[in-house]
């Protein structure tokens, strides 16, 4: 079956770009990330795009293979969208950081929330931000959302 990761057009650099169209937008709100499976339908960790929540999204859900949404606050080092984006110590939806017991060291600290209610989350679209009309984009309950990492430099 195929994967859409195999035809991606844009390198995974950034949570905040369609990685089939190139989109770009400084809210996060345009855009989600989806956990690839593996023929059997079980997600692949290191399998993940980001895709905006237009047309790519829209290709993604009638695709013959499964794609599994990550939540913005969760995911894992390096995959945590609110949290990593802009990190130094990101490659991909790797976190490089040295004390990630991953990659040798003692451990780094992920803060998380406690359980959220359920949210929504709105916005003014970029192409008219004079509208009144705002468009939710995050729906439901938000489990355990990473607040802070050890690793992330304030200054980023």
């Amino acid at each position: 079956m195929d994967r859409i990761t195999t035809t991606l057009q844009f390198p995974l650099d950034t949570f905040k770009r369609c990685q089939l169209c190139g989109y770009e937008s400084s809210d996060i709100c345009e855009f989600r990330m989806w956990n690839e499976c593996d023929d059997n339908d079980k997600p692949e960790a290191n399998n993940i795009l980001v895709l905006c929540r237009f047309d790519c999204a829209e290709y993604m859900d009638q695709h013959p293979r499964l794609y599994l949404e990550v939540p913005w606050s969760n995911g894992g080092p390096g995959k945590f969208m609110l949290l990593c984006g802009n990190c130094q110590f990101r490659q991909g939806v790797m976190c490089t950081h040295s004390d990630l017991k991953a990659n040798g060291g003692e451990g780094l600290e992920v803060k998380y929330d406690g359980r959220l209610p359920n949210v929504t989350i709105c916005f003014n679209t970029e192409a008219n931000p004079e509208a009144d009309t705002v468009i939710p984009c995050k729906r439901g309950p938000i489990s355990r959302a990473a607040i802070e990492c050890a690793g992330l430099d304030k200054n980023d």
